[in-house]
């Protein structure tokens, strides 16, 4: 009944916004958001709706680099359908050297993509909910502290100097999350909300971009098209906590780029990237936590992009919206350039946005994903690392157990093996997706299992390589504190290198493993 239930959500679920396309292009340095205003329609053929007021970039630049990064949104003049946003993508991307003016050079097109924190009912991220921790946990008392700490002695060192934090997660609301902490008596709950009240706010452009976004939420809530599981506001202060368990002099800074839900967009992500850099002077060292990902799976892009039949996939089903005959299995077979120069194109932009983030002294530490449960139980290879995760320039965690035995839901890193993938404990699941041995952290909100019992004041149990990413965060916010003066391209490297000589390696993850122990006082 529940795979029923998740493959009819599948069918009706949107991955884009309908009514609007990205145009990804590198522009002269210098280049504002206003100047890209009346660029592009007039050269869309017609595609893009001429409106000023309604175009929207997002510009990055980097040093050395000749050129900055542009991402603008247009809306479209067809109808709102995923099938229409599709063909006005693929016209576009096939006449993109049409859309060249001046200096700007447009690398691609794509959809506005959505971002999830879960994957519906498929055994996405996270891979549990959320449970109290009980008095029988802690027969002497809740702690004040909770914190995980690596059982090699070079990575375990905390840092006076630890590297600051940013995490992209869901939107919170700080005060309320502080006077319950007040009221639990929990200490590491309220440290962590003290550090991200210091830099954290909405701001004007975050309520401009939430308009824009929150109207379609609400029309696909509304039409079932979000299989809403469970509220999961306390995602992201979870793994805030995490992070400053292990780093607890690392400053933390909190941009709100998921709804409650754990459903997001890439407007708001570009924007948050933009609030991160705006902070720093480029040399700066930066972590930047993602604990999400962009749907659909990149293994299942191609196929959900033309709406075709994925054979033995059974947490697939396409869209029938998506369906057509210029577009079927037979034309598939005969045109597997063209669909891969378009699926390309679909995910240029975001990897050359890490790369932008990475000459930027940012080291982009991302969920590999907790897609791979189905496949692990028929025997099958585990799913590859989810974007941004699978990218080069980012650094992908996947989840083991407290044993290091990877856990059975988690994706492994790339098949490369090129150093860009860790793996630590992230927890299990058990019965009722609830979780077993799962990461302990800060939780401040009521627990959506309705047979969860009272338990220890702001505690919860989680499991799911977000909170792997999490405690890799903080890990690697000490120890670039130690290395102050490295790049992050070498620190990624650096941890990678550590990790695989003294550590061990998981070859079901393809990823050293950082072990790490609960400590508490």
């Amino acid at each position: 009944m529940a795979q029923d239930q998740a493959r009819q959500g599948e069918q009706r679920v949107h991955w884009w916004h309908p009514g609007e396309v990205v145009l990804v292009a590198r522009v002269p340095n210098g280049t504002s958001a206003d100047d890209l205003r009346g660029v592009f329609p007039q050269r869309s053929r017609g595609l893009m709706r001429d409106d000023p007021e309604r175009v929207r970039s997002f510009i990055f630049s980097a040093p050395d680099e000749p050129s900055s990064l542009a991402f603008t949104f247009v809306e479209l003049t067809s109808a709102s359908a995923a099938r229409d946003v599709r063909d006005a993508v693929e016209r576009l991307n096939d006449s993109r050297n049409d859309l060249r003016t001046g200096d700007v050079e447009v690398l691609g097109v794509m959809p506005h993509w959505h971002l999830r924190a879960h994957e519906l009912a498929s055994g996405g991220s996270p891979g549990s909910q959320p449970a109290p921790v009980k008095p029988g946990d802690f027969p002497g008392g809740a702690p004040s502290r909770v914190w995980y700490a690596p059982t090699l002695e070079t990575l375990a060192r905390q840092s006076d100097s630890a590297v600051p934090v940013a995490v992209l997660d869901t939107r919170i609301n700080l005060r309320d999350v502080r006077q319950r902490a007040d009221k639990l008596g929990n200490a590491q709950l309220r440290e962590t909300v003290d550090w991200l009240s210091q830099d954290s706010q909405d701001g004007a452009a975050y309520a401009n971009e939430w308009r824009e976004v929150e109207q379609h939420h609400a029309e696909l809530a509304a039409n079932a098209g979000e299989l809403k599981t469970y509220d999961m506001a306390d995602h992201g202060l979870f793994i805030a906590g995490l992070i400053h368990g292990a780093a607890p002099r690392a400053p933390i800074r909190y941009e709100p780029v998921l709804d409650g839900t754990g459903v997001g967009d890439l407007s708001l992500m570009l924007l948050a990237l933009q609030r991160v850099l705006s902070a720093k002077r480029p040399s700066d060292p930066q972590i930047i936590n993602l604990s999400f990902g962009f749907r659909p799976h990149p293994s299942r892009l191609a196929q959900a992009w033309y709406g075709l039949e994925r054979p033995g996939d059974e947490q697939y089903s396409p869209v029938p919206e998506l369906q057509d005959r210029d577009h079927d299995r037979r034309w598939a077979s005969s045109h597997k350039r063209q669909i891969r120069d378009h699926v390309d194109l679909l995910r240029v932009g975001l990897d050359e946005l890490g790369r932008y983030l990475s000459l930027n002294n940012c080291l982009v530490v991302a969920a590999a994903g907790n897609d791979s449960l189905r496949a692990v139980d028929h025997h099958l290879p585990r799913l590859d690392p989810r974007l941004p995760a699978s990218f080069d320039s980012v650094l992908g965690v996947a989840a083991t157990l407290a044993d290091g035995q990877p856990a059975p839901y988690s994706n492994a890193g790339d098949d490369l093996q090129l150093g860009d993938h860790l793996a630590t404990f992230g927890g299990g699941v058990g019965y009722a997706n609830l979780p077993r041995d799962g990461v302990m952290g800060i939780y401040s909100g009521e627990f959506p299992s309705p047979s969860a019992q009272d338990g220890l004041g702001g505690w919860a149990f989680w499991s799911g390589t977000s909170f792997a990413t999490g405690i890799i965060s903080g890990i690697a916010a000490n120890f670039w504190g130690q290395q102050r003066g490295s790049h992050a391209i070498d620190v990624r490297a650096d941890l990678h290198a550590e990790a695989s000589a003294n550590g061990s390696w998981q070859p079901e993850l393809r990823t050293p493993v950082i072990k790490v122990e609960r400590r508490t006082i």
